[in-house]
């Protein structure tokens, strides 16, 4: 710190106590309370006719605690550093604090590793004690990278199996640890030109007896003994003395061992770094994490691992050692071929798989889901190939693979495959590679083209949408009484809602209706899912209009996609232009008709005929037209996915007997092309007569489910937080089993236990907790608008004085009757007091409101002299014409306490 900012600082702060010393004895007065007989002196404030602010010393008590607390922060800034570049008389800092307690640590642990610091590795790896806190130096310094167990992950080594880059005996372990190790493979991308990188990559594969081509490993191999041997040798077992990894094994720091890995390793080369731990945890420490983690002894030949079998898909069994081998033979995944099935003349089609991993049967999936059935796998869409910088892969944590689909290669394999089963679908061979480093950094969002589609779903959501829009855009134009059905007059106050005014005061309404909309939406959600989203939700109900205006204008979905995709001509401009023209049209209305819910439409709409529309009011209707035609016209599915906060939150209100859209995976797979009209399970000749076992599921892969949805998400794949539950896909799912002649249901509106074949159950404790809060509030909100008063009454003493003596001994008290009529019609009110005391009313006793009027009436209240004294409460009653009594109003009587 400057020597002028110190300077400011202590100012400051010697300011700041002296200025409390000197408020505390200017405000503070000693001696003792005045006598009883002494008159109290007051600060001349009195509230509500009866209570004034006395002028009292300061309690002492109070008094010695504010001395006793200028003294210590006295005392602290004299022995402690607080003002400015003054260190205190005892010159204690933070940073010498914290190299004492280290110091002091240190000094502990002195004893503990002096114990072990001259034993050889060998005999610690051995010793449970030095094992326990090597194991503790471990989890705090290594498990970042390694995990917890020690298994490592995708780029870091797992250290509990048998094979080690650099060596596995206790000393070129602690070498490791001391020192660090820097891993590098250069790429080799222009060292091999042409098909020179994808020879290598097969012949890798061959030497750890992984599916390869053979003709292509041939030509591979002379490249890999020019080139790759001198780090991983001749024989591709590896060299510890460089780091180079043995690749006849089936064990990879990289992942997976498969073709892309492979390839993605030889174009781009690989680099790791373990740090040098000596100098941050000393050499004590290090000596006692390093055995503890040495499984193998040194002079132990290296175990050989067994292959994984085969999997009746081709792929091989998972290989952790704690998976039973009855449970690696079970039945195989869906791969990522299913998910890409095309005919062979369809070439071209393409997936983004995002944090997305290879496991240990071959199979790319996402992490969303490690339930059965449940593997988000890539789905291929027609779309440019995003491009991702290879640098920022892990800085990112995304791993962008881009899957093209050979038609050719498809075409080629099935002419050499042998005939198959007219329903049997031939499984295409994919080239996955890894994105190339050129090009931007995100892909352009695929724009969704959801196709028309009819069902019992449908009609009840376009029911919904001619409700929700009806109330929309009729409510503001019917009165009842002269007064609008719903306007939310906010100069005046005042909320006219179906023939009812709602005043400030009853705000809570408000809240409570708020209450109720949230838990009604926990409740619906936890019984149905999400019910709004798909047919309340105003994204979802402006985007079905856009979207029918899109249809009668540009076509049907194929229309659509063709219009897009052609150059720009006469017929493209008209068609776009009309349908823009008419979208602004539609927004602008719902701006204007936004806006007649806060200013009466009616007087609205002769200033907009007029051109006289008010600065506010035009501002308003284009920004609500803009908020339209932005959501509902471009944003449309980007709102649902990206947006709006429910989709984050609903998975927290789902259980397993929650009624959701779902895919029913034990009906539908394997999934494939069939003629119409045949059996409900196609079997090939060969299965027919040897097994009974289907070839082929119910879903017939059409589809049609992902070209009707408006989120462009593949319901197939399972519950996703895109799916907004409008059942689209179960009308077109439905009406293909319907010319299938199979039965309907194979996408539905089902439960979790429901298809794992559990009895679903409609009432549980969530929904009946949920269900009695609705009920609770719903019938406090219907009891409070019921017992709503028509009139608010507030009775106001007269504050100048607290009664009045006249002629005889007599008292009169002053008050202002505030009425408000809270009605949409003139009443006549009347009000009189309600008390035991003998009091006389003087003045008007009644007065005729308008609507909505606010009237301050006079009310003087008598009583003759010697029957009243002190202070007692009354109340003011406000009665109708009827004598019904429609307000209570509250107040007190003041009189001398004697004669």
């Amino acid at each position: 710190m400057s020597g002028g900012w110190s300077l400011y600082v202590i100012a400051l702060t010697v300011l700041n106590i002296v200025g409390l010393v000197w408020l505390l004895l200017a405000t503070a007065r000693g001696g003792a309370p005045a006598a009883p007989e002494q008159p109290v002196e007051t600060m001349g404030h009195v509230w509500d006719g009866d209570i004034a602010e006395l002028n009292n010393p300061l309690p002492r008590w109070w008094l010695w605690l504010f001395v006793l607390s200028v003294v210590f922060s006295i005392g602290y800034l004299v022995f402690y550093p607080g003002l400015g570049n003054f260190a205190g008389r005892l010159g204690w800092t933070s940073g010498g604090e914290v190299e004492r307690t280290l110091a002091a640590t240190n000094a502990r642990l002195e004893s503990l590793y002096a114990g072990f610091r001259d034993r050889p590795l060998a005999d610690l790896a051995r010793d449970p004690a030095a094992t326990k806190v090597g194991r503790n130096v471990f989890a705090n310094q290594c498990a970042a990278c390694h995990g917890s167990d020690a298994r490592g992950a995708k780029g870091y080594p797992n250290l509990v199996d048998a094979d080690w880059l650099y060596g596995g005996d206790p000393d070129t372990v602690l070498a490791s640890v001391l020192h660090g190790r820097h891993g590098l493979m250069p790429p080799l991308a222009a060292t091999l030109p042409g098909e020179g990188v994808e020879e290598v990559a097969h012949y890798v594969l061959s030497l750890s007896g992984q599916d390869h081509d053979q003709r292509l490993a041939a030509l591979g191999k002379p490249k890999f003994e020019t080139i790759c041997a001198a780090c991983h040798g001749v024989a591709g077992t590896g060299n510890t003395a460089l780091g180079a990894p043995n690749l006849t094994d089936d064990i990879w720091l990289h992942g997976g061992g498969d073709l892309a890995a492979i390839r993605e390793a030889i174009v781009y080369g690989r680099s790791g770094t373990m740090p040098a731990w000596e100098p941050l945890i000393g050499t004590d420490r290090a000596r006692l994490a390093a055995p503890g983690y040495c499984r193998r002894r040194p002079g132990t030949p290296r175990p050989t691992r067994p292959r994984a079998p085969r999997l009746p898909n081709g792929n091989r069994a998972p290989r952790h050692e704690h998976v039973p081998p009855a449970a690696r033979c079970a039945a195989p995944s869906r791969t990522i071929r299913a998910r890409l099935r095309r005919a062979p003349d369809r070439g071209g089609g393409m997936a983004l798989v995002l944090r997305g991993r290879r496991g240990d049967d071959g199979v790319l999936r996402d992490r969303r889901s490690a339930r059965p059935g449940r593997d988000h796998l890539a789905q291929g869409r027609d779309q440019p190939p995003g491009r991702l910088y290879d640098r920022l892969l892990h800085v990112l944590a995304l791993h962008v693979l881009r899957v093209r689909i050979h038609g050719a290669a498809d075409r080629a394999a099935a002419a050499r495959a042998p005939r198959r089963s007219a329903g049997a679908a031939v499984k295409p061979r994919l080239d996955i590679s890894v994105v190339d480093a050129g090009g931007g950094l995100y892909a352009k969002e695929p724009k969704v083209y959801p196709r028309e589609v009819d069902g019992r779903f449908q009609r009840l959501r376009t029911a919904a949408v001619f409700w929700l829009l009806g109330m929309f855009y009729v409510f503001p134009w019917i009165s009842i009484g002269g007064q609008q059905l719903v306007l939310f007059d906010l100069p005046a106050r005042r909320f006219h809602v179906f023939g009812l005014t709602f005043w400030p005061q009853d705000f809570y309404l408000l809240t409570m209706l708020l209450v109720i909309a949230a838990v009604s939406l926990f409740f619906f959600t936890a019984l149905a899912g999400r019910l709004w989203c798909g047919y309340a939700c105003p994204q979802t109900v402006w985007t079905e209009v856009f979207l029918w205006i899109e249809r009668r204008i540009e076509g049907d979905r194929n229309a659509r996609i063709k219009l897009d995709k052609a150059p720009w001509g006469r017929a493209k401009l008209l068609r776009k232009s009309a349908k823009q023209a008419v979208w602004i049209g539609f927004a602008l209305w719902t701006g204007f008709t936004f806006v007649g819910f806060f200013t009466p439409i009616r007087e609205l709409s002769g200033e907009l005929l007029g051109w006289t529309l008010g600065g506010w009011e035009a501002f308003w209707i284009v920004f609500y037209a803009l908020a339209t035609y932005g959501n509902a016209g471009f944003l449309r599915e980007q709102v649902c996915k990206y947006m709006c906060p429910y989709a984050r939150f609903q998975s927290a209100m789902f259980d397993k007997d929650t009624l959701v859209i779902s895919y029913d995976t034990a009906r539908g797979e394997p999934r494939g092309h069939r003629k119409r009209g045949a059996n409900l399970r196609v079997v090939s000749d060969a299965a027919r007569s040897e097994s009974a076992d289907p070839v082929l599921g119910d879903c017939i892969d059409c589809l049609a489910c992902v070209q009707v949805c408006p989120t462009g998400i593949d319901i197939r794949n399972g519950l996703q937080i895109e799916c907004i539950a409008c059942a689209a896909c179960i009308d077109a799912c439905d009406a293909v089993m319907d010319k299938m002649r199979y039965p309907r249901g194979l996408i539905r509106y089902t439960t979790e236990n429901a298809l794992a074949g559990q009895r679903p159950r409609l009432l549980r404790m969530r929904t009946a907790i949920y269900a009695v809060l609705l009920s609770a509030f719903v019938g406090a909100f219907v009891w409070a608008v019921a017992a709503r008063a028509p009139v608010i009454v507030e009775v106001l003493h007269d504050r100048n004085t607290l009664f009045r003596s006249i002629r005889h001994g007599a008292i009169e008290n002053g008050y202002a009757v505030k009425l408000v009529n809270k009605t949409d019609a003139e009443l006549a009110l009347t009000i009189r007091p309600d008390t035991e005391l003998p009091l006389r009313m003087l003045g008007t006793p009644s007065v005729t409101l308008a609507a909505g009027e606010v009237f301050s009436l006079p009310m003087t209240l008598r009583a003759d002299g010697g029957q009243v004294h002190g202070r007692h409460p009354i109340a003011v009653l406000v009665t109708g014409p009827d004598g019904t009594v429609l307000a209570r109003g509250k107040s007190h009587f003041f009189a001398p306490e004697s004669p």
